[in-house]
C-alpha cells in the first residue's frame, strides 16, 4: 500500500516535471525528492490513507498545466476523476493541495501565458466536474457535521495537537500530531 501511494505520488510529480518542460533526469530527480519527503513518515502508519491527496497532487497540477494549454473538458475531466480517487479520505487533506492548482493558473495569467478568461474558465469548468463527483463524501460530512457524534473533541483535543506543535514544525506549516 504504502509502496503504491509513494510509486503514484512519484509518477505524478515525474509527469508534471516532464509537463513543465524538466529534463528526464530534472524531472527523475524531483519525482525522488517527493517520495521521499519527510512528509510521509508521521502518515505510514495506520493513517497512510491521508496520503492519497499527497500522492494525487501532482497527477492534479499536470493536468492543471495541460488545461492551461489545451482548450475543452478532457484535462478538467481528468482533474475530477483523481480528486474523486483521493479525495474522500479527509476534506482538510484535499483542501491542502487545492492551492497548487490554483497558484498555476494565478501564475500563468500573471505571466501572460493565458488570458485570465482562460484561468477562470479552466478554474470553472474543473469546479464543475470536480464538485458532482465530491457530492457523496460532502454530504456524509454535513450528515456528520449535523447529527453525528462529536467525535473532534476525542481525536483531536487541543492537548494532542499542541503536543507536537515546536518551532520547527510551526516553520514548516506542517504537524506530525498524528
Amino acid at each position: 500500500w504504502i509502496g503504491s501511494l509513494m510509486i503514484a505520488a512519484g509518477l505524478g510529480v515525474r509527469w508534471c516535471a516532464r509537463t513543465l518542460g524538466f529534463g528526464q533526469v530534472a524531472a527523475l530527480v524531483a519525482a525522488v525528492a517527493y517520495q521521499t519527503s519527510p512528509y510521509v513518515l508521521p502518515y505510514v502508519s495506520r493513517t497512510s490513507v491521508m496520503l492519497l491527496p499527497w500522492a494525487g497532487l501532482g497527477w492534479i497540477v499536470a493536468l492543471t498545466v495541460r488545461a492551461s494549454r489545451h482548450r475543452g473538458w478532457r484535462d478538467a475531466a481528468w482533474i475530477a476523476l483523481v480528486v474523486l480517487t483521493v479525495g474522500a479520505v479527509n476534506a482538510t487533506a484535499l483542501a491542502m493541495i487545492v492551492p497548487a492548482p490554483v497558484l498555476w493558473l494565478l501564475h500563468t495569467a500573471w505571466r501572460g501565458s493565458v488570458r485570465w478568461r482562460d484561468a477562470a474558465l479552466i478554474a470553472a469548468r474543473v469546479a464543475l466536474l470536480t464538485v458532482p463527483v465530491s457530492l457523496w463524501w460532502i454530504a456524509m460530512l454535513v450528515i456528520q457535521g449535523r447529527w453525528g457524534a462529536e467525535v473532534l473533541p476525542y481525536s483531536e483535543a487541543l492537548a494532542d495537537v499542541s503536543l507536537t506543535a515546536n518551532a520547527t514544525e510551526i516553520w514548516r506549516s506542517l504537524g506530525y500530531w498524528l
